[in-house]
Formats: structure tokens, C-alpha cells, sequence
């Protein structure tokens, strides 16, 4: 098998995930939560579209709590290895760490990716059935809710490699020898995250035209983006060195 061969079986490995044995739920119980859960948001937009009105483009700024949900789908990528006990059968695969940590990061980019669509589809439909009880639908205005919410989608995936990168340092750091320096770590982590939403000490607003000024101005975002993708390549290296050369045994 060629080493691209191995590399996209590891991703196809890594997308599968593993059960966790003490919780399995049968195909029943995961559709009745999926309707349980379905009804309870349904009823919830409706009763917040017939009481108030709603600001349909500002519901996509949520999405931004999905890069949070992504930097724990790539950090449990590296730590349930060690939690199913499948780590010595990982580490001893006939190829590098940096194959090993590179399929991870693969694998989590890409559920992240879908998770993206099946959310946007998700609140495509109830921002749509939102206009309906209040009355706001055309052709114009559905047309601008989900283009607006592929602009916010559309930036958000391009922050994705540094997001997925920290993840996975942060589960390969718990499992090396420096897992002392987690606590710095999250530091670090917490504020990049307010240097990105403030300027010059003051907090910026996020609003309708953020991803349109985002993605139409290419000198103030491309520069950052691209930068961060370096960053993200160099945290996935360390990663894998990390595990090469650092691992707790």
C-alpha cells in the first residue's frame, strides 16, 4: 500500500470514530432523541417568532460557537486513543507521527466541514419557517438569509486549520511530558481568541456585514487567514514531534 494509500485510510479510520462501550444507544433511542429535540426547537421558534421579531440575519452569528465544537472534535480525535485503549496499536502503525497526527487533523477538518452544512441546513429551514409566521417571506429576502449564512459559514471554515491545530496540541500535549504546560496553554489559547473580537482595547462589533466586509476585503483578511494556516501547519508538526519524541510513557 502506498503511503497515500495509508494516509486516507487512516482519515477513512478516524471518521468512523469508536463506540464508547458504556454508552451505545440503540438506532431507536438516537431517533427519539433526534424527534424529541427537533420538536422542542420547533416550538421554541415558534413561540419566539409569534412574540418578538426576529432578526433572521443575526441568527447566523451563532455559528461562530461551532469553532468551540470543532476544537473538541479534534482534541477527543488524539485523547480517545488512550481512553479506548487503542493507543499502543495506533502509535506502533507502520508510519510517522506526523501521518498519524496529520490523519487526525484530516478527519477533523472534514466532520467539522459537515457539521457546518447539517447546522446550516438545519437553521436555513427554521429561519425560513420563521418568515412565514411573521409574515417577511419573498423570494429576495430568503435569498439574502441564506447567503448571508453561506458568507458566515464560508468564514468560519477558513478559520478551521489553526482552530483543529490547537485542538489537537492541546491532546497531545495531556499525553507528553509537557502536560504541565496546559494551564499556559489555555491562556494563550483564550486570548487569541479576544485579540480576534477586540481593537485597540475595545470590543468590536460583530454584525450583518462582518463576513461581507470579511471576504470582499483580501488585504484584511486573506494576510490573517493565511498566516493562521501557517501557524496551523507549525502546531500540527509540534504535535506530532510531541508524540515522537515527548510521549509520557
Amino acid at each position: 500500500m502506498s503511503s497515500q494509500a495509508q494516509f486516507w485510510a487512516l482519515v477513512k479510520h478516524d471518521l468512523k470514530g469508536q463506540k464508547n462501550r458504556k454508552v451505545q444507544l440503540s438506532r431507536q433511542w438516537r431517533l427519539a432523541y433526534a424527534v424529541g429535540i427537533a420538536l422542542v426547537i420547533v416550538i421554541a421558534t415558534t413561540y419566539a417568532a409569534v412574540q418578538t421579531h426576529i432578526n433572521l440575519m443575526d441568527v447566523w452569528l451563532f455559528s461562530f460557537v461551532l469553532a468551540f465544537m470543532t476544537f473538541g472534535v479534534a482534541t477527543r480525535m488524539i485523547v480517545n486513543e488512550w481512553k479506548n485503549g487503542t493507543s499502543g496499536w495506533w502509535l506502533t502503525l507502520p508510519v510517522s507521527r506526523a501521518h498519524l497526527v496529520g490523519a487526525k487533523f484530516t478527519a477533523s477538518f472534514i466532520r467539522s466541514v459537515g457539521n457546518i452544512a447539517i447546522v446550516y441546513v438545519c437553521v436555513g429551514l427554521l429561519g425560513m419557517y420563521t418568515m412565514l409566521l411573521q409574515g417577511q417571506w419573498s423570494s429576495h429576502v430568503v435569498t439574502a438569509f441564506l447567503v448571508s449564512g453561506l458568507k458566515w459559514d464560508a468564514l468560519l471554515v477558513l478559520v478551521l486549520p489553526l482552530v483543529i491545530a490547537c485542538g489537537i496540541l492541546f491532546g497531545a500535549l495531556r499525553e507528553s511530558r509537557l502536560k504541565p504546560a496546559l494551564p499556559l496553554l489555555w491562556v494563550a489559547y483564550g486570548l487569541f481568541w479576544w485579540m480576534l473580537s477586540s481593537h485597540d482595547g475595545h470590543f468590536l462589533h460583530i454584525g450583518q456585514s462582518t463576513a461581507d466586509h470579511a471576504l470582499s476585503a483580501p488585504a484584511s483578511i486573506w494576510i490573517p487567514v493565511v498566516a493562521s494556516w501557517v501557524l496551523a501547519y507549525c502546531l500540527v508538526r509540534f504535535s506530532s514531534y510531541l508524540l515522537d519524541r515527548q510521549l509520557a510513557l
